[in-house]
Order: structure tokens, then sequence, then C-alpha cells
């Protein structure tokens, strides 16, 4: 397991862990990997899928067998780093997680939207500015270019599972101290698959959809909060 900090702030049954947990660890240059398991990633597991018209990463029904397995697989065995949850994902899904025999040591994952819409992500935008790091999604964030100093791997929707390997290929010739994430419940096979090789040198975060009101989409329900002096609050720092 690559180092990490000790928990600063118990939260139940899964770890609250602040913000500034995790921008510590960037500043001191302390690699560690953050993977968020979302209210569909969760629905998935436990259900064995979901319609099509629903996931935008897979296009078939067999395509969707397997990436629900692959996801299992990611609980079946865990690797040493950050399993993220949110709150209401917790309530949904834990105790139907736990009896199948997911024994997962889960932390907040909302805290880094939280603080995006709080206006208070500035610290954690700050630390990524001293990095070299890669961005793992859609065309359209390509105008962040604090989150591709070290390149932009593109990943397509629909059907971005099945880029799956010429992505961790192009993964692994980049020179990079931090991998961001914004590629759905991809980034969660993503970074099961590089974490061995990668956990000594690279963090890697998936930091989900956050990122869409940056660039002018609201596509999420909170985008609407993230608004423009929000944003510039964030960026200011």
């Amino acid at each position: 397991m690559c180092e990490v900090m000790q928990p600063l702030e118990p939260c139940g049954a899964y770890r609250n862990l602040a913000l500034s947990h995790y921008t510590r660890l960037l500043q001191l240059r302390k690699p560690f990997s953050f993977a968020r398991y979302a209210d569909g990633e969760c629905s998935m597991i436990v259900h064995g899928g979901r319609p099509l018209k629903r996931c935008r990463l897979v296009d078939t029904a067999e395509e969707m067998k397997q990436f629900v397995a692959d996801l299992q697989h990611t609980l079946k065995q865990p690797r040493g780093y950050y399993y993220g949850m949110k709150p209401y994902g917790w309530r949904m899904f834990h105790t139907q997680l736990e009896r199948m025999n997911f024994k997962i040591d889960w932390v907040l994952s909302a805290i880094f939207h939280r603080a995006n819409v709080q206006g208070n992500l500035g610290p954690l935008i700050e630390q990524l500015r001293t990095l070299r790091v890669c961005l793992v999604g859609p065309e359209y964030l390509k105008p962040l270019t604090f989150l591709t100093t070290a390149g932009h791997v593109v990943v397509s929707f629909p059907g971005a599972y099945k880029e799956r390997e010429g992505v961790l290929a192009t993964l692994r010739k980049i020179d990079t101290d931090c991998i961001v994430f914004s590629c759905g419940g991809l980034a969660n096979l993503l970074i099961y698959d590089l974490h061995p090789e990668m956990c000594k040198r690279v963090t890697m975060i998936d930091l989900g959809a956050m990122w869409e009101p940056y660039v002018g989409k609201n596509i999420r329900p909170y985008h609407k909060h993230v608004t423009t002096a929000i944003i510039e609050r964030n960026l200011s720092i």
C-alpha cells in the first residue's frame, strides 16, 4: 500500500476527510489515489446493471454486463487507496454492498464537489497548478489548461468503456505527477488498473463532472449553483 496520511475526522461508518487532507498530500508530494463510486456506479454494482439509455459508457447489453463485472471486481479485491461514496449513496447502498461481501473502508466523496459549489476549491486548484497534470476527460474540457499541463487524454461519450485499453496504454507513456479523471465510471476501472504500477509516483483523482460549469456546460442539477462568481473565486487563488 502506498503511504497515506491518517484520517482526520470520523464520520459514522465512513471517514469524512477534510479538503485540506488531500491538498496537504499534494503539497507534500505524497502520491495517493481517490476513486469515486457515485450513485450510478453503486446502483449498477448492486442491481447488475441499468437501462442502456441511462449509461453513457456502454453501447450494448453485453458491454453493460462486462462493465458491471469489472466494477464489482474493484470492490471484491480492493487496492490501497481511497474509495469515495456520497452520503446519499451510503444511505441507499452500503447495506446491500456489505451483503455482497464488499468490505471497503469508505471515505466521503462529496468533499470536492461541496468545496466547488461553496467557492472553496481554490486550495486544490492552487496545488494542481504546481504539478504536471494530465486530464482524462471530454474534448470540451481542453480550455482548462491547469488540468492539462502534462497532457489531455480525450474520451468520447457515449461508448467510452471500449476505449479503456487505449487510454491505459496512453497514460502509461505520459510523464505526469497527477492524473485527474472526469470520465464517469470508467475512472474507477482506470485507477484500479494503474494503481499498482503508478501509486508510488503519480496521484490519481476522480473529480467527476465538476469542471463542466468552467467551460459553460450545465449538465448536472448542481451545476446551476456553480455561478460565474463562484468559478472566479475558485480560480483566483
